[in-house]
């Protein structure tokens, strides 16, 4: 049985909480926007409807001239198809929660990848969307599955 052992003075500095609010509001960010990038726009559409709402939307976008960061990462959301924005935010979600599992005690969050294969947990998010994202990027180019355009 494992038993909690009381936190040394010098781990309780300033180093020590710089560290759990310097790591754990990245995370607790990870996780909110794998959660957004879950919400986001449902249904898949097809070419000519998705550029039909992408012409509407620059010509809004126009007339407003408010071109924010929130917009355009909700345009750039918005226009992955849904296997993607669902691997991304699953990706962000699970990264989100190691990370805030490596800096909480392990008493809160007691379910994580152990830290020294922790390479292995980024590896294959990293692959992932990679494969997600370069699967997009051929069928928005026209490429089958047999390489025919």
């Amino acid at each position: 049985m494992h038993t909690l052992q009381p936190i040394p003075p010098e781990v309780r500095s300033f180093d020590w909480a710089v560290l759990l609010y310097g790591l754990l509001i990245p995370a607790i960010m990870l996780i909110a926007l794998g959660l957004w990038m879950l919400w986001g726009r449902r249904g898949a559409l097809n070419q000519q409807e998705r550029h039909r709402e992408d012409v509407k939307a620059a010509m809004q976008g126009a007339a407003l001239t408010r071109d924010t960061w929130r917009t355009r990462l909700a345009q750039w959301r918005d226009t992955r198809t849904e296997p993607t924005r669902l691997v991304l935010g699953m990706s962000m979600l699970m990264l989100g929660y190691h990370i805030a599992a490596y800096v909480l005690p392990p008493y809160i969050l007691p379910f994580h990848v152990p830290w020294d294969r922790a390479w292995i947990l980024g590896l294959g998010i990293a692959g992932v969307v990679t494969a997600s994202m370069a699967i997009d990027r051929m069928q928005a180019g026209g490429v089958s599955d047999e390489g025919k355009k």
